[in-house]
């Protein structure tokens, strides 16, 4: 459109030799002023925005090739309880294989998040402490699954606080994920307590970790 333009008849069919203009045009009809799809001043990109393709294209047309990112978190996935058996290990009376790590590994992966920890707890106070302690060190997001209930036998709810953790919920109104527990640490980490069931597991990891982990990230790689 030549910039002198004041107003525009649209024509769907493509160009024509001659047209008739049958309704009044207003100065300004299907004209767009130089500048006013973004105005002075304006935020682009709000902090903590995840970038995909639109958000790239957004920064390109305003011929911005570099800004500043974090990382993407490092997470750790805990499978607990003493009855699951891990990939290629024959299976004796009452035992389970441990399915839900690698769904969530999948899962994680096609949110675009890679996990640097994978490892199985077992059913005891001891080993749950020495599983998250070992994760604070190098994991920004810990997710595990189990362990959350009610039973004699799960102890993550009362192993969080002793780690200085705050368990902000430790029941959810709603089936499945009725256990689902959310702590954080004073560092800014964070834990979430999935139920075992692995259906229970998925649809809880969906509706709350993907949900609070987006725009979460790292100053330093």
């Amino acid at each position: 459109i030549k910039q002198w333009y004041q107003r525009r008849v649209r024509t769907e069919e493509g160009e024509e030799e001659s047209v008739r203009i049958t309704c009044q045009v207003a100065p300004g009809t299907d004209i767009r002023p130089i500048g006013s799809d973004i105005t002075k001043g304006e935020v682009l990109l709000p902090s903590r925005t995840y970038l995909n393709s639109s958000e790239v294209g957004l920064l390109h047309s305003q011929g911005i090739t570099e800004v500043e990112v974090n990382c993407k978190p490092r997470i750790a996935v805990f499978s607990t309880g003493n009855e699951l058996v891990s990939d290629g290990i024959s299976l004796s009376c009452g035992q389970v294989r441990d399915s839900n790590s690698g769904a969530l590994v999948h899962l994680l992966s096609e949110d675009s998040y890679s996990v640097t920890s994978v490892r199985h707890i077992t059913d005891t106070l001891d080993d749950v402490k020495k599983g998250l302690q070992e994760a604070l060190r190098d994991c920004d997001i810990i997710i595990t699954t189990g362990g959350v209930s009610m039973g004699e036998c799960d102890h993550i709810k009362t192993a969080l606080p002793l780690l200085d953790a705050t368990i902000h919920f430790g029941r959810v109104h709603m089936k499945p994920g009725k256990p689902t527990t959310f702590a954080t640490w004073p560092s800014g980490q964070l834990y979430f307590g999935l139920p075992g069931n692995p259906v229970s597991a998925m649809v809880t990891y969906k509706l709350f970790c993907v949900a609070r982990s987006q725009g979460m990230g790292r100053k330093k790689c």
